[in-house]
C-alpha cells in the first residue's frame, strides 16, 4: 500500500519550505523482540550501508521508511492497511537549545517511553531535531499525509491528513 505526503517546516519569520531529507518511519503497533538500531535512520545519515541494514530490519517487522525529496514529498510503502505509529523527524528544523538541554533532550516523556520499545537510543535517533510521534490509521484512498513543523510548536504535534 502506497501512502504519499509532504513534510514542511517554517522557521520563525520564514515562509513554509519543503523539509528535504526529513525521515518518516512507520512502525507496527506491536514492538519487536529486539530493538532496532538507529544508524542510517536519522535525517542526516549518509551511511547507505547502515541505512540499508536498518530499513531491511524495519521492513521485516512490517514497518516502512521514507525520506523526503527536495520538494518535501514522501512515498511510504506499507505492507498492508492498518494502524501504525508514525515517527517524522525534521531535517530542516531543530528544537530550541532551551528545550534540548532538558532531561531526555526535550523529547516528551511518553514519546520517549514508546520509542524505547522500538529503538535502541531513541533520543539519539531524534537528536535536536523537531519531530512528531503519532498513531495513524493508514487505509487505501486516504488523503495525503502532511506534516508541518513550526518553530513555535517545537516540532511536537499531530500529523495531519489533507
Amino acid at each position: 500500500m502506497l501512502v504519499m505526503g509532504h513534510v514542511f517546516f517554517a522557521a520563525r519569520g520564514k515562509p513554509l519550505a519543503p523539509d528535504k531529507n526529513a525521515v518518516v518511519v512507520a512502525l507496527p503497533l506491536n514492538p519487536p523482540e529486539e530493538r532496532l538500531p538507529i544508524e542510517g535512520l536519522r535525517p542526516w545519515s549518509v551511511d547507505a550501508v547502515a541505512r540499508d541494514v536498518a530499513v531491511k530490519q524495519l521492513l521485516s517487522l512490517g514497518g516502512s521508511f521514507a525520506q523526503a525529496d527536495a520538494d518535501g514529498q514522501i512515498n511510504l510503502v506499507l505492507p498492508r492497511a492498518g494502524t501504525y505509529y508514525l515517527l517524522v523527524i525534521s531535517k530542516g528544523l531543530a528544537r530550541s537549545a532551551a528545550v534540548t538541554s532538558r532531561p531526555n533532550r526535550g523529547i516528551d516523556e511518553l514519546d520517549l517511553k514508546q520509542l524505547s520499545r522500538y529503538f535502541d537510543r531513541p533520543a539519539d535517533l531524534i537528536g535536536p531535531q523537531a519531530y512528531s510521534w503519532s498513531r495513524v490509521e493508514m487505509r487505501p484512498g486516504m488523503p495525503p499525509l502532511r506534516q508541518v513543523f513550526q518553530e513555535d510548536d517545537l516540532g511536537l504535534g499531530e500529523i495531519g491528513l489533507h
